[in-house]
């Protein structure tokens, strides 16, 4: 898959970091590789994997299918950003270990990038599937909305870009930054707000990626997703440059925050902490109640830790009877 030395006008360096991922890594560079769109290099940044990662990595290395770079363990951003200091291509995408592409994927991508210079990234959307099944369980255009143009404003209020799915203009890199690697999560989301205040952001409304859900994945660790989500918003914030578009959202942006990790916080049973988020992100913004299960939840974990364990034992025991007289799968449970 080297690219022609004519051809590197179009040429897409997709960078794939990686540490420990010995049973995800050649899935994912066989899906790179299976791409119609045959421009591509492959840059593997091995965070220092102390799995055998290498060695499964050595065949690829020596056919010239990859470049591999070996660094010691920095985090995901530096990983990235060395694979950004590598690349030769005029655009760079970006995979994760454990996510795939679809063959289509770049086919989509590229030529919007090629004849729409005031576009200086395009993403798709994704599907979400079970490592150990490998069933599909949705797509990411059913959980949130997908602008394309100036998406600054929603981006601010929520990461609407799927990991697997930007490429983006190595020029437009250079000029927003690369990954924050202070960041330990929502380093993408971090970049792609900064790449919106610098261009237009297009989305090809296809899933043409797929996003892989497993007991490791960084957005199970929810008080570390927290804390870096909440590093993200003050450094949007306290940028003097952000429009007033931007800045107006402060207030709506900390609501949304307050009220996501609330929820998260009930549900694993964690009341006293779900209640302070809660009450902050109506306080914020009182139109919070009006988000599904916002109200209940506020209520339960007002009533103390007692109540709502009732409330919800009690609950499950009505839907599991209910299930079981109407055939419906527990798996569709909705609590509190």
């Amino acid at each position: 898959m080297r690219p022609s030395r004519n051809s590197y006008r179009s040429l897409v360096s997709v960078v794939i970091p990686t540490y420990n991922s010995a049973s995800y890594i050649v899935e994912a560079i066989e899906s790179v590789l299976g791409q119609t769109f045959r421009n591509v290099e492959i840059i593997v940044v091995d965070d220092g994997s102390r799995d055998h990662t290498k060695d499964l990595l050595k065949p690829y290395v020596e056919s010239g299918a990859i470049r591999y770079i070996y660094q010691n363990n920095r985090g995901p951003s530096a990983a990235k950003n060395m694979g950004i200091r590598a690349a030769r291509g005029a655009y760079v995408a970006f995979l994760d270990s454990d996510d795939l592409w679809l063959p289509e994927k770049l086919a989509l991508q590229v030529p919007i990038l090629d004849t729409r210079q005031e576009v200086g990234m395009v993403y798709t959307g994704s599907q979400l599937f079970n490592d150990q099944t490998k069933a599909i369980i949705g797509i990411h255009q059913e959980r949130t909305p997908h602008p394309s143009g100036r998406i600054l404003s929603q981006l601010v209020l929520e990461n609407v870009v799927p990991s697997p799915t930007p490429v983006v203009r190595r020029s437009i890199l250079e000029r927003a930054g690369l990954f924050d690697e202070n960041l330990l999560a929502c380093e993408d989301w971090d970049l792609w707000i900064r790449i919106a205040k610098t261009c237009e952001i297009y989305y090809v409304d296809l899933p043409l990626a797929k996003y892989r859900l497993h007991t490791s994945n960084t957005s199970r660790d929810i008080e570390r997703m927290r804390r870096n989500h909440l590093a993200v918003y003050r450094k949007v914030f306290a940028d003097p440059n952000l429009p007033k578009d931007g800045m107006k959202l402060r207030q709506l942006a900390y609501s949304n925050f307050y009220g996501e990790y609330g929820l998260w916080r009930f549900f694993r049973e964690e009341y006293e902490l779900a209640r302070i988020d809660l009450l902050q992100a109506v306080k914020l913004n009182p139109l919070a109640l009006l988000n599904w299960p916002v109200l209940p939840c506020l209520i339960c974990s007002l009533l103390g830790a007692r109540f709502t364990t009732r409330v919800r034992s009690y609950k499950r025991k009505v839907f599991s009877r209910f299930s079981s007289w109407r055939g419906i799968s527990k798996a569709g449970e909705s609590l509190p």
